[in-house]
Parts: C-alpha cells; structure tokens; sequence
C-alpha cells in the first residue's frame, strides 16, 4: 500500500515539476518580450532627449544670433543718429552763417 501512496505522490511530484517548467517557459517569453519592450521604449527614449537636447542647443545658438543682430542694430542706428545730429549742427552754422551775411 504504501507503494501504491509512493507512486501516487511521485507522480505527483513529476506533475508538479512539469507543471512548473511549463509555466516558467511561458512566463520567461513574457519577460523576454518585457524585456524588447522595455528596450525599444528606452531606445525612444534616449533618441528624444537628444532630440531635445538639439533643439535646446540650436534654440540658444538662435537667441545668441539674435542678441548679436539686436546689439549691430543697436549700434548703426546710434550712428545713423549721430551722423544726422552732425548734419543738424552743419545746418544749423550753415542757416546762421547765411543769416549773419544777410546782416
């Protein structure tokens, strides 16, 4: 009898061992497609920070150009304004020389 309860539970044992193989084959082709997934999202990951880090790169070399324009405008405008004050100050001579002849 006690034959019969050892083969029962050996075979139950083989069933159980089985069972779990067959589980554990099932369960790594999750985690092995997980793993792909995971994989493929940490790939897009890293190609959208560097993405971003270009952007941010080529958005302050813009406003560096930008500031650089601003600074040139700046600065032909004060000599367009001096060089027109200069011209003021000739006509301004030029009037009184004229009104001064006409005395």
């Amino acid at each position: 009898m006690t034959a019969f309860y050892e083969r029962q539970l050996e075979e139950l044992r083989k069933n159980a061992a089985d069972k779990e193989k067959s589980m554990i084959a099932f369960y790594e082709v999750d985690i092995d497609s997980l793993k792909e997934v995971i994989k493929a999202k940490q790939a897009e990951i890293d190609r959208l920070v560097t993405l971003n880090k270009e952007i941010k790169a080529n958005e302050e070399i813009r406003l560096a150009d930008i500031r650089s324009n601003n600074a040139e405008l700046k600065q032909k405008i004060e000599e367009i304004v001096k060089h027109y004050e200069r011209e003021v100050e000739l006509m301004k001579i030029k009037i009184s020389q004229l009104y001064e002849a006409d005395l």
